[in-house]
C-alpha cells in the first residue's frame, strides 16, 4: 500500500537523498486525493517539472487514473527536461524491482508494473514525441503502459483533434483515442499557447455526458502550467512563505541578476554588425571571477550562427544550440554539454564554455549559466531566458547578464518580425528602471529591503502595460461540434473542413513542421527505385529534422535561408526576395504511395522528406555538429528497437565490403565479436544481427533493370514491431502464421486489456474471432505468397501474415497485381459479411464497427470496390457465396457502414468511438508482435 505521506521519501529515493520541495509535497497530497487543480502558477526555476513525479506517485497511490502523462512546452525544443527527467525515472523504477523491492519506489514500480499488465512489463515508458513519420508510432503499442510523453502544441494537439501531423489516414484514429482518454495532459508556458488551452477546455467538456448518450470511463484532465494565468473562476495552486524560506528554493528566487542594457549600433538586417556586438559582451562578461559558463540567446537562427563563428574563429570553446537538430544529434550534443548542467559542480581550473542558442533554451533546457548575454526580446521571453542564469542559486561569483538591442529597433517604427511591437516597448520600460551605471536586477524576487526585481515591478503593472510588452496571444476560434463531426471523419477526409492550426496556435502566422531525413543509398541519377530503396530502412523520426514547413520550401526552390527564422514553435520565416533557382529532388515518404517531387507546392503539412546525401543544403536547414553522420538510418532504428537493418553500401559504410565478404563466407555467426577496426556503431549493429540469428535474411538492393547487377545488400531482421500499420492489407513483412493461429492469439491478447473494456470483453472476444476472415480469400493468399497462385491453392492452411512478403513498394504491388486482387479490395470488409451472418452478436453495432475499421478504414464510409472476379469464400464451417458477396458488399448502401458510425459517435462521443476502436487494434497489433518474436 501507498499513502501520499510516502511522497516524500519517493523523491528522495528517486533523487539520491534531495527533499521535495514544501510545494510539491502539497501537490501530492491533493493530486493523490484526486483533487488536480485546473492551473500551477509556479515562478521558473521552482522546480515544476516534478510535476511529472507527483502524476506518477498519484498513479500509483491511487492504482488508477491516467496512464498517459503528457508534458506539452510550446517551443521546439533542444533539451527537454521533462524527457531526461523521466527517463531518469524509469531507469530507477526499473531497478527498485529487483535491487529494492521493499523501497517506496520499489512499492511504486510493482503497482505501476501491474497497471501495465504485470509479467515482464516496464513500471513507466518514456517517450519525446517528435514528427509523425509514416510507420515510426512505437509509443502506441499498448493502452496499459503507464508513460510520460513530452512534446509540442502542434503534436500533441494535432493528434488530438484527429489530424496527426505526419500522421496516416488509418492511424490517426488511435492517435486521437490514446490523447483524448486516458490522459493527463500538462500545458507548461500556458501563456505562451493560450488557443490550445481554450481547446483543451472545450475537449474536456465535449467528452461529457451532455455530448453522449454512454460516455466512456476513461480520464481526461488538462493541466496549464503558467506564472501569468486566466484564474477567473478557476482552481488555482500557488508557491506559498512556507517556499520562499525553504533554504534551497528561497535562495534561487532571491539570487541576483544583475544584468547592463547595451545598444549595438547597427539597422534591423545589419546582422553581422549585432552579432559583433554580442560576442564582444560574451568575451567581457566570461571576464568575471569564477565564471565558466556564459550563454549567449538570440531572436534569430541566422544570427546565432553568425555569433558562434565568430567565438569559433576567435579560439573559444563554444557550441551551438538551435531547435532545428536531429534528435540524434541533439542527444549527443546533450552529453557533451553534461558539465553545464543543474546541479554539477564548475571546474574552476576549466577554460570558459560558450554556447550559443536561439530561444531553444527559454524553455526546458535545465543548464545553468554563469553569466548571460541575450538579444532584446518580449519581457516572458527574457524572463524565461534569465531562468538559466545562476539556476540554482549556486554560482559563487556575481551572476552578470547584458541584454543587447539594435539601434534600429529602439524606437519602434518597425515592428520586429518575430517579438512585433513587444519588443520595443520591453526595451523602453528596462531604460526607464535602470540605476545610475544602467543596470537592473532579472532575478525573480528581490532580498528583504533591497529595490525590486524587474519581475517584481512588472507584476504590479497595470495589465495594459503588461500585455504590451508581451507576444501578443492569438486569438482562437472556439471549438463546436460540428468541427468535432468533420474532424473525426479521418478516412475519406471530407473536402471541406476546418484549419487545425487554428485551434492549435490561433489566427496568427504560425506554421507546421515537416521532417526531413538524409540517405546514402539514394543515387541522383536514378530516381525511380527510391522508395524501394527507403523501404529497405523506413526513417525514425530519431534521424529526422523538424524544419518549418516555409524554410522546407525556400530550401527547396533554391532560395537561400529567411533571415527572420527564430526557434519560436510555429513560426515562419518571413520574408526573402531572392528567387532562386534549384533542380533538388526529393522523395515524400508515404510507404507504397511515396513519390519523387521536385517543386514546393507539393509539400504538404507533417510530410516526412528523404534526401539524397549528395544534396548539398544540411545547413541551410539545420545544425549538425562536428562529426555527426549525415545517414545514420540504420544506428537510429536499432536504438529506437525498430527493425533490425544493417545496409551494406559503400556509401553507407565504407567497410561495406568487407563485411560482406565475412558473411557470406562465415555467416552471421562471425559477427559474436566484430573486427575492432570497425566504425563502433557498425559494431554494434552485427552483435545485434549475431542475436537475431533465426530471424535474419539478406536482400539484394533495387536494381533498375534484371541485367544490371546488385551494387550492395542488406541483413534484415525479419518480424514486425506493433505500431508498424500502414492501413494496408497486410503488406508488412512478418514471420508466417496461420489464420486460425492468429485469430486465436488476438482473441488471447484482447483479454489482457479487460480493465479498459467496461465490461465488453466478450464482444471484443467475438471481434477478434472474426476481423480476418477475409483474408481466406484464395486471392489474398496468393498476394501473401508474392502472387503465386498455385502455391495459394495448395497450401495445407490459410495465412494472416507471411514471411514471404517483399520490402519494397514496386515488389509488393507486383504481387498484388499477379494475385488478382481488385484495386482497393479490404480483407476487413469481406471480414464483416463472415461477421454479419454469425448469430452472435452480429446485431451489435460496436462489433461490426469494430471489424469494418480495424484497419482505420470506414470512418465513416467504406470505399467503392467493383470486384466481378469474386467467387465464393469459405473458412472454418462458413462460407460466403457469390452472390452475398456482391448484395453484402460494405460500400453498398443500407448495409449500415456509414450509419453505424454516426449513431455510436453520438452514442460514446468522438473520442470515446476512437478509444473502443484503439483497443481492438492495439490488441490486433500487440499478437503480430508477439508471433513475429515467437512468443506467440
Amino acid at each position: 500500500m501507498l499513502e501520499p505521506l510516502d511522497f516524500r521519501q519517493f523523491f528522495r529515493e528517486i533523487h539520491q537523498g534531495r527533499e521535495p520541495f514544501p510545494w510539491q509535497e502539497r501537490l501530492a497530497h491533493q493530486a493523490c486525493a484526486g483533487e488536480w487543480p485546473d492551473v500551477i502558477d509556479l515562478p521558473t526555476a521552482s522546480g515544476k517539472t516534478a510535476c511529472i513525479d507527483i502524476a506518477l506517485f498519484a498513479l500509483a497511490c491511487r492504482g488508477t487514473g491516467e496512464r498517459r502523462i503528457f508534458f506539452v512546452v510550446d517551443r521546439r525544443v533542444v533539451v527537454n527536461e521533462a524527457f531526461l527527467r523521466t527517463k531518469k525515472i524509469a531507469e530507477a523504477l526499473e531497478h527498485a524491482l529487483d535491487s529494492d523491492p521493499g523501497s517506496v519506489k520499489g512499492r511504486v514500480a510493482r503497482r505501476l508494473q501491474e497497471m501495465a499488465g504485470g509479467g515482464s512489463a516496464k513500471p513507466l515508458e518514456t517517450v519525446e514525441l517528435r514528427g509523425g513519420i509514416y510507420r515510426d508510432e512505437g509509443w502506441i503499442r499498448t493502452p496499459l503502459q503507464p508513460m510520460v510523453i513530452a512534446s509540442t502544441v502542434d503534436q500533441v494537439g494535432s493528434r488530438l483533434l484527429f489530424r496527426g501531423y505526419g500522421v496516416s489516414e488509418s492511424a490517426r484514429p488511435i492517435h486521437a483515442g490514446l490523447i483524448g482518454n486516458d490522459s493527463l495532459i500538462l500545458l507548461d508556458e500556458a501563456h505562451c499557447s493560450r488557443v490550445f488551452a481554450q481547446t483543451l477546455r472545450s475537449v474536456s467538456r465535449y467528452r461529457g455526458k451532455d455530448w453522449a448518450t454512454a460516455p466512456v470511463q476513461a480520464g481526461f484532465r488538462a493541466i496549464e502550467m503558467t506564472a501569468t494565468p486566466a484564474t477567473e473562476g478557476r482552481a488555482v495552486f500557488r508557491i506559498a512563505d512556507a517556499d520562499r524560506a525553504e533554504q534551497y528554493l528561497g535562495k534561487r528566487m532571491t539570487t541576483r541578476k544583475t544584468t547592463r542594457l547595451v545598444v549595438s549600433k547597427n539597422r534591423p538586417r545589419e546582422l553581422d554588425k549585432l552579432a559583433e556586438t554580442l560576442m564582444r559582451e560574451a568575451l567581457a562578461v566570461s571576464g568575471g571571477d569564477k565564471v565558466r559558463r556564459v550563454a549567449v540567446i538570440v531572436n534569430r537562427i541566422a544570427t546565432a550562427r553568425r555569433v558562434y563563428q565568430l567565438l569559433r574563429d576567435g579560439g573559444a570553446r563554444v557550441d551551438l544550440m538551435i531547435g532545428r537538430m536531429r534528435p540524434y544529434d541533439r542527444d549527443r550534443l546533450l552529453e557533451k554539454l553534461g558539465e553545464l548542467k543543474s546541479g554539477v559542480e564548475r571546474a574552476e581550473a576549466s577554460a570558459v564554455r560558450y554556447v550559443v542558442s536561439t530561444q531553444c533554451l527559454e524553455v526546458g533546457a535545465d543548464l545553468d549559466f554563469d553569466a548571460m548575454v541575450t538579444e532584446c526580446a518580449s519581457m516572458d521571453a527574457l524572463q524565461q531566458r534569465f531562468g538559466r542564469l545562476n539556476r540554482l542559486g549556486e554560482f559563487e561569483g556575481e551572476s552578470r547578464g547584458v541584454i543587447v538591442i539594435g539601434s534600429g529597433q529602439i524606437d519602434g517604427k518597425q515592428s520586429d518580425p518575430v517579438y512585433g511591437e513587444a519588443l520595443s516597448a520591453t526595451w523602453a520600460w528596462l531604460s526607464s528602471l535602470q540605476d545610475a551605471v544602467s543596470e537592473v536586477n532579472m532575478g525573480i524576487e528581490a532580498a528583504e529591503g533591497a529595490t525590486l526585481t524587474v519581475a517584481q515591478q512588472y507584476a504590479v503593472l497595470p495589465e495594459e502595460n503588461k500585455a504590451a510588452m508581451r507576444m501578443q496571444s492569438a486569438i482562437g476560434p472556439l471549438l463546436l461540434p460540428s468541427h468535432l463531426d468533420a474532424l473525426s471523419q479521418t478516412n475519406p477526409q471530407p473536402a471541406c473542413e476546418p484549419e487545425i492550426s487554428l485551434f492549435l496556435h490561433g489566427r496568427r502566422e504560425n506554421e507546421p513542421d515537416v521532417q526531413v531525413v538524409w540517405r546514402a543509398d539514394l543515387e541522383e541519377d536514378d530516381t525511380s527505385n527510391w522508395a524501394d530503396v527507403v523501404s529497405l530502412c523506413p526513417p525514425v523520426s530519431a534521424e529526422a529534422l523538424q524544419v518549418p514547413i516555409s524554410a522546407f520550401k525556400r530550401w527547396l526552390d533554391g532560395k537561400g535561408e529567411g533571415q527572420a527564422a527564430s526557434d519560436l514553435e510555429g513560426a515562419g520565416e518571413g520574408d526573402n526576395e531572392d528567387a532562386g533557382v534549384s533542380d533538388r529532388k526529393v522523395l515524400r515518404w508515404r510507404g507504397d504511395d511515396s513519390k519523387e517531387i521536385s517543386k514546393s507546392v507539393e509539400v504538404l503539412p507533417g510530410d516526412t522528406f528523404v534526401v539524397p546525401a549528395a544534396t548539398d543544403g544540411f545547413e541551410e536547414l539545420g545544425h549538425r555538429p562536428e562529426g555527426s553522420k549525415l545517414d545514420i538510418g540504420d544506428i537510429v532504428r536499432l536504438r529506437a528497437k525498430r527493425r533490425l537493418t544493417i545496409r551494406l553500401h559503400p556509401k553507407v559504410w565504407e567497410d561495406a565490403a568487407q563485411v560482406q565478404a565475412k558473411y557470406e563466407s562465415e555467416g552471421i555467426e562471425a559477427f559474436a565479436t566484430p573486427d575492432p577496426g570497425l566504425p563502433p556503431d557498425l559494431q554494434a549493429l552485427l552483435r545485434e544481427a549475431n542475436g537475431w540469428k533465426p530471424r535474419v535474411r539478406e536482400e539484394e538492393y533495387p536494381r533498375r533493370d534484371e541485367s544490371q547487377a546488385a551494387r550492395a545488400w542488406v541483413i534484415q531482421g525479419i518480424g514486425i514491431n506493433a505500431g508498424e500499420d500502414s492501413g494496408r492489407d497486410e503488406l508488412s513483412q512478418s514471420v508466417s502464421v496461420a489464420l486460425d493461429k492468429h485469430l486465436a492469439d488476438v482473441e488471447n491478447v484482447v483479454g489482457k486489456y479487460e480493465p479498459l473494456m467496461e465490461g465488453k470483453l466478450e464482444l471484443y472476444k467475438w471481434v477478434a474471432r472474426f476481423h480476418d476472415y477475409g483474408k481466406a480469400d484464395i486471392r489474398f493468399q496468393a498476394m501473401l505468397r508474392g502472387g503465386d497462385m498455385m502455391a495459394a491453392r495448395f497450401a495445407p492452411k490459410p495465412l494472416a501474415k507471411s514471411e514471404g512478403m517483399p520490402l519494397g513498394p514496386s515488389s509488393r504491388k507486383l504481387a498484388r497485381d499477379r494475385s488478382g486482387l481488385p484495386s482497393g479490395f479490404r480483407h476487413e470488409f469481406l471480414s464483416l459479411v463472415f461477421a454479419g451472418k454469425s448469430m452472435v452478436h452480429a446485431t451489435d453495432e460496436l462489433g461490426l464497427h469494430l471489424i469494418a475499421t480495424h484497419h482505420g478504414q470506414a470512418r465513416p464510409l467504406a470505399a467503392v470496390v467493383f470486384d466481378d472476379e469474386a467467387g465464393p469464400v469459405s473458412f472454418a464451417d462458413m462460407t460466403l457465396s457469390q452472390e452475398e458477396r456482391t448484395t453484402l458488399a460494405a460500400h453498398r448502401l443500407g448495409n449500415g457502414v456509414t450509419e453505424r458510425f454516426w449513431h455510436l459517435t453520438r452514442q460514446y462521443g468522438w473520442w470515446g468511438l476512437a478509444w473502443y476502436e484503439t483497443l481492438f487494434r492495439l490488441a490486433d497489433w500487440e499478437a503480430s508482435a508477439l508471433e513475429a518474436r515467437g512468443e506467440l
